[in-house]
C-alpha cells in the first residue's frame, strides 16, 4: 500500500487571499531541500509494522518565506502568497506503509511541478527520495485465543448454550483477569440464535483496538465448537423414548375419558359435521393410540406434540343421516373414528429423557373423525405444516 502526502498549511490559503490586491509578481530567492521536511514513524509489532508519513509544511513554508523568527512580515507574507500553487504541486509518496519488519526499509519519493517551481522562485535543492529503515517495532508476543487453560471456563472464557432447541442461544464472555494475554482478545460468532444440539458455529478471535500497539498477535483466528446441553422440544415424535411414550399415553387416556362423557363432534370423510349430545351420544369405548403422530411449531412461539388414537362409540342415538330425517330415531354405532391429544412444548433433556411441567398444557378433540385424512386436514389448519412420525413402542 502507497502512502500520499498532500496536505498544506493552512494558513497558505488564507494568506493568498490577503495578498492578492497587494502583490505585483515579486519573486522569492529561498532555497529549501524537500526531504528536509519528511519523517517516517514506526508503529505496531515486528512482521506487521506500519508505516505513517508526515511532511513539516509549516517548517516548509517558513523557509520558502526566509523566515528565521517565527514572526511573519509584510514581505514574507508576500512571498508565501507567490510560492502558494508551487506548494499544492509537491506531492510525497510512501512506497510501503504495513507489513513492515525491524530492518525493511522504506522508500519516500517526492514530485513537483517544476514550471510553477521556476515561476515561484523557490530553488529546489538534494535528493527527491530517500530511504528510511524501520526500527522500534515491538516483538511480537503471541495469544492462543483459545487455549484449554482458559477457553469455555468459568473464570477464563465462558461459553454459555442457553433456552432450549431449535431456539438456543449462544454466549462468550471473556471474564480473563486484566493479566492474562487472553484479555485482550473479542469473540464474535457466526450464529448465536435459533441453535439446537449438533449445530457447529465458527468463533473468530480479534484483539482488542490497541493490543496490536502493544506487540500481541494471535497464534490463531477461528475456532469450530458444537452446540450442546441443551434441553430440546420435541419437534419429532421419535425424539421421545418409548417408556416417556407409556406414560404419556397413559395420562392422555384419563383426559381423553374425561372429555367424551355425553357429547361430541362427528366430522364426516366429506368434511360434514355433526353435533351430538346428551343420552344420544351413546357408549363410548376405550381408546386405543395407533403409534402414530405429528409435530408442529405454531408461528414460532410453542410445540405440539400430537398423539393419534382410534375410539369406537356405539348406541348413538340419530334423527337424520346425510340429509335423510328418520320417522323413528336410529341407533348406530361408529367404529375406530379417529381423535388427538396435542400436548404443548414437550421437551426432553440432552439424554434423550422427557421433561414435563406446567406449560405441558394438552388439547383433546372435540371432533371424532371418520377417517385420518379429514382430521389431518383439521390439524393441519389449526397448528400449520405437521412433522410425521411414529412414537417408539
Amino acid at each position: 500500500m502507497r502512502e500520499k502526502s498532500n496536505k498544506y498549511f493552512i494558513l497558505s490559503g488564507i494568506l493568498t487571499v490577503l495578498c492578492m490586491g497587494l502583490l505585483t509578481g515579486c519573486g522569492g530567492s529561498a532555497s529549501i531541500a524537500l526531504m528536509d521536511y519528511v519523517t517516517v514513524e514506526f508503529s505496531g509489532v515486528d512482521g506487521r509494522g506500519t508505516a505513517v508519513l508526515n511532511v513539516d509544511h509549516v517548517k516548509m513554508e517558513q523557509d520558502m518565506a526566509g523566515d528565521d523568527d517565527g514572526d511573519i512580515s509584510k514581505e514574507e507574507l508576500e512571498k508565501i502568497a507567490q510560492f502558494t500553487e508551487f506548494e499544492f504541486s509537491i506531492n510525497y509518496e510512501l512506497d510501503k506503509t504495513e507489513g513492515l519488519s525491524n530492518g525493511d526499509t522504506v522508500t519516500v519519493t517526492v514530485t513537483y511541478d517544476k514550471d510553477l517551481q521556476k515561476e515561484s522562485g523557490v530553488k529546489v535543492k538534494g535528493d527527491t527520495s530517500e530511504k528510511f529503515k524501520v526500527e522500534g517495532l515491538k516483538e511480537p508476543v503471541e495469544v492462543d485465543a483459545f487455549d484449554n487453560s482458559v477457553w469455555n471456563t468459568e473464570n477464563g472464557v465462558k461459553v454459555s448454550f442457553d433456552g432450549v432447541a431449535p431456539y438456543g442461544t449462544l454466549s462468550i464472555e471473556n471474564n480473563c483477569d486484566s493479566s492474562a494475554p487472553q484479555s485482550y482478545v473479542e469473540y464474535t460468532a457466526d450464529k448465536t440464535s435459533e441453535l439446537k444440539n449438533g449445530d457447529t458455529i465458527a468463533v473468530t478471535a480479534g484483539l482488542k483496538p490497541g493490543a496490536e500497539d502493544e506487540g500481541y498477535v494471535l497464534k490463531e483466528t477461528e475456532a469450530t465448537i458444537t452446540a450442546e446441553g441443551l434441553d430440546s422440544y420435541v419437534t419429532d415424535v421419535s425424539m421421545l423414548g418409548s417408556e416417556d411414550v407409556g406414560t404419556l399415553e397413559d395420562k392422555l387416556k384419563e383426559e381423553i375419558r374425561a372429555e367424551y362423557v355425553d357429547a361430541f363432534n362427528f366430522c364426516t370423510a366429506d368434511g360434514q359435521s355433526i353435533t351430538i349430545l346428551g343420552d344420544d351420544a351413546g357408549t363410548f369405548g376405550e381408546p386405543t393410540f395407533t403409534g402414530k403422530g405429528y409435530a408442529a411449531v405454531s408461528d414460532g412461539s410453542f410445540v405440539q406434540t400430537i398423539f393419534i388414537f382410534n375410539m369406537d362409540v356405539s348406541d348413538v342415538t340419530l334423527y337424520s343421516w346425510d340429509g335423510v330425517y328418520y320417522d323413528t330415531p336410529q341407533t348406530k354405532t361408529f367404529s375406530d373414528m379417529y381423535g388427538y391429544c396435542a400436548v404443548r412444548d414437550l421437551k426432553v433433556s440432552p439424554d434423550g429423557k422427557l421433561i414435563t411441567g406446567e406449560e405441558n398444557y394438552t388439547e383433546v378433540s372435540y371432533e371424532l373423525f371418520e377417517t385420518e385424512d379429514v382430521m389431518k386436514n383439521q390439524l393441519t389448519s389449526l397448528y400449520g405444516e405437521l412433522t410425521e412420525g411414529t412414537f417408539a413402542k
